[in-house]
């Protein structure tokens, strides 16, 4: 409105209808993009024509911003073509300024759809999420079905749950060396975020007892604000800091039934709470992982196994055979064994 005291009109018809008024007048679109970036607002009252600006401009100004609020337009002088083109536009009502009557019922009106909308909105966002929750938890278990290489399966999966939660990066540690040093063994990084896995190698268990004391206990580790830590978690905050980490979310990785490490999400943006949904993501991929951890940890001690065993059966001295009691047939035998039956070996 370029006219302060048309303006002062319509706060005094709203102030009439109940309505407590916050307001700012604007008159260019300079103006009127510094108010909505200043705040949120619940209403837009437009006059049709102003010398710099006018409500089509402001219009296309507000959609342009994404902004969903109900826009009406009020104006002294406006055909009813021009109003109908309004209206297609995306404005929501107009009202002449010779009969401001309508205003309140108007505002009201408007103001009631623009929180059905919004509701409307968050059902569907939610439904789209949960939706993505799912899938996002269907690849992640189709990854470890079967023979499978599982660094790839890990960062793949890393991607997924990262570009889900919206977080800075995502990542596994595992402890080693009988529980003394952990490692960074997998991270996503969502772009522009610098990768931090060559920094956090071999990193000592007992410098983080306030967070390795809560991964024995089965807690979940939610930092909204890393800068609120506990005064217990001195250690664990400076590293943190280090790393430019504002949030974070974290669940122990059991592997075998013992801690095995932990698996997470960080933000370096901004501090804040996690959803649910991120948690409950975390919850099953910790397990996913942490299953497919113990297997690969199950396949390798039986390679091990055979591996020993086998060198065993050929360096000793005595002549050994393994034979199929149904068939008779030899199955394998040792070296010793081969010349005791005078051949090179058993393969002949």
């Amino acid at each position: 409105e370029d006219s302060e005291d048309d303006a002062l009109f319509l706060l005094h018809e709203l102030r009439k209808g109940g309505y407590t008024v916050t307001s700012e007048r604007v008159d260019t679109a300079p103006a009127m993009s510094a108010a909505l970036e200043k705040q949120a607002w619940d209403v837009v009252i437009a006059d049709y024509v102003m010398p710099y600006f006018s409500a089509p401009d402001a219009l296309i100004l507000l959609k342009g911003k994404g902004i969903d609020l109900p826009f009406i337009v009020v104006s002294g002088k406006i055909g009813e073509d021009i109003a109908v083109a309004t209206m297609k536009a995306g404005a929501h009502d107009y009202i002449m300024k010779d009969n401001l009557k309508r205003l309140v019922p108007a505002v009201e009106r408007e103001l009631r759809e623009a929180v059905e909308r919004q509701e409307r909105r968050r059902a569907e966002e939610s439904i789209r999420r949960r939706l993505k929750f799912e899938k996002t938890v269907s690849d992640i278990s189709s990854r470890f079905v079967g023979i499978f290489d599982i660094d790839n399966a890990i960062n793949a999966s890393l991607t997924d749950m990262g570009r889900f939660s919206r977080s800075s990066r995502a990542y596994v540690f595992l402890i080693r060396e009988d529980g003394t040093m952990m490692d960074n063994a997998h991270e996503w990084c969502a772009e522009g975020v610098s990768p931090q896995i060559d920094n956090r190698k071999k990193l000592p268990v007992a410098e983080f007892p306030w967070w390795m004391k809560k991964l024995h206990k089965g807690e979940v580790i939610q930092i909204e604000d890393v800068s609120k830590v506990p005064a217990e978690a001195k250690s664990e905050r400076e590293v943190l800091e280090r790393q430019q980490i504002k949030s974070l979310l974290v669940l122990p990785l059991n592997v075998g039934g013992k801690p095995g490490g932990f698996v997470g999400f960080d933000n370096v943006i901004r501090t804040g709470t996690w959803g649910d949904d991120d948690l409950a993501l975390l919850r099953v991929a910790s397990e996913i992982m942490g299953n497919a951890l113990e297997r690969k940890k199950a396949e390798e001690a039986l390679k091990q196994s055979e591996h020993s065993y086998r060198v065993l059966f050929e360096s000793t001295l005595d002549g050994l055979i393994v034979m199929d009691i149904e068939t008779m047939k030899v199955v394998f035998g040792n070296q010793t064994a081969a010349k005791l039956y005078g051949y090179e070996s058993m393969g002949d």
